[in-house]
């Protein structure tokens, strides 16, 4: 999970550098990618840490504080895009909120290793 945080990062911060469609299609195929492939990890790192017993429990109580991040983006998106007048900043967000999810997954990874 904290490598796909990090290349969640450094995919969503090609953004910045407004390339051309091509390297854009690209990116949003490998973001994709990154997003399905995190589910699965997700539930298998709340199965390992909290067990068979509590994992219907851990998995609703993270849903339900993953949810207003959820449907908070996108119109976070447009209130820095209607203050702006660019995306620049909500893609700079973005990027951060990446870069401290995987820096506490791999820290917490290095020092609780399974």
């Amino acid at each position: 999970m904290g490598m796909n945080g990090v290349l969640q990062a450094v995919l969503w911060s090609i953004f910045l550098a407004f390339p051309s469609y091509g390297v854009i299609a690209v990116a949003q195929v490998v973001i994709g990618l990154c997003s399905g492939g995190s589910q699965p990890a997700f539930a298998a790192l709340l199965g390992s840490t909290y067990g068979r017993d509590a994992f219907a429990m851990a998995l609703g109580l993270a849903s339900m504080l993953m949810l207003p991040f959820t449907f908070a983006a996108a119109p976070v998106a447009g209130a820095i895009f209607d203050a702006t007048g660019a995306y620049t900043s909500a893609f700079l967000l973005q990027v951060g909120c990446f870069v401290a999810g995987a820096a506490i997954l791999l820290i917490g990874f290095r020092r609780h290793p399974r």
